[in-house]
């Protein structure tokens, strides 16, 4: 996440921060950092990026292996539901519980195989245009 951070003030800086701003990242924070850390990193994302854009944040699947547990996803994905309800500007797309329920496979302990991309492509398309109204 602190490269998305630094991504985003950057991109703020010049002046080229887009309207609308898809987030898909946390994973590596969760494998990796404690849950204070993460938490901080995802409100400090969030401020930078600021209310006047519109956020989608896809919130996450774990495959339950390189350290990736389904207890970190729950927390993880609970952060992202809980900053939805804060900020008016910010939409969660459910991608871990709709992952599971169409049994998402895995490709190795962290990365979805090609069924598991296409399916996480198509929930995030399905999630933009529900919101766009199309």
């Amino acid at each position: 996440m602190d490269w998305a951070i630094a991504q985003a003030k950057r991109a703020k800086e010049i002046n080229q921060l887009p309207g609308t701003v898809v987030i898909a990242i946390g994973t590596n924070d969760m494998r990796w950092i404690d849950r204070g850390t993460t938490k901080a990193r995802m409100e400090q994302l969030l401020d930078v990026l600021g209310k006047k854009r519109t956020i989608f944040w896809v919130d996450t699947y774990a495959s339950g292996g390189d350290r990736f547990t389904r207890a970190k996803e729950k927390w993880f994905n609970r952060q992202v539901k809980r900053q939805a309800k804060e900020r008016s500007n910010l939409y969660r797309v459910n991608w871990g519980s709709y992952a599971r329920e169409r049994g998402v496979r895995f490709a190795d302990a962290l990365h979805y195989n090609s069924a598991g991309e296409k399916a996480w492509a198509r929930r995030v398309v399905q999630v933009l245009d529900a919101r766009a109204g199309t």
